[in-house]
């Protein structure tokens, strides 16, 4: 069975609309792109066409690796603590060390 069988999946929020949807039921982002070998539509969320197999660019869009740092909810992921942890380390640095040493 096809993934677009299954339904649409939204390449900027990562929700699964119903099959046959033209815009995403939560952000309202057009889910469909024209290719730009074939002209067909397909979705953005693949890297090929689904007609002719063709690389769809997707220069626009963020790294998976960005989504999982920034959008994973209110949750805090591991990424998310480490970044935190290396921010407060550098802001200590800077305002009680760097004045010792001037």
């Amino acid at each position: 069975m096809p993934p677009y069988r299954k339904g649409v999946l939204c390449a900027q929020c990562d929700h699964l609309n119903p099959p046959g949807s033209r815009d995403c039921e939560y952000c309202h982002v057009h889910l469909w792109v024209a290719c730009p070998h074939c002209a067909q539509e397909t979705q953005p969320v693949f890297s090929k066409c689904i007609h002719c197999n063709s690389r769809i660019e997707r220069h626009w869009r963020r790294p998976l690796w960005w989504k999982r740092m920034f959008y994973g909810g209110r949750k805090l992921t591991i990424s998310q603590i480490l970044v935190i942890g290396i921010i407060a380390l550098i802001a200590y640095l800077i305002i009680f060390e760097l004045p010792k040493h001037l």
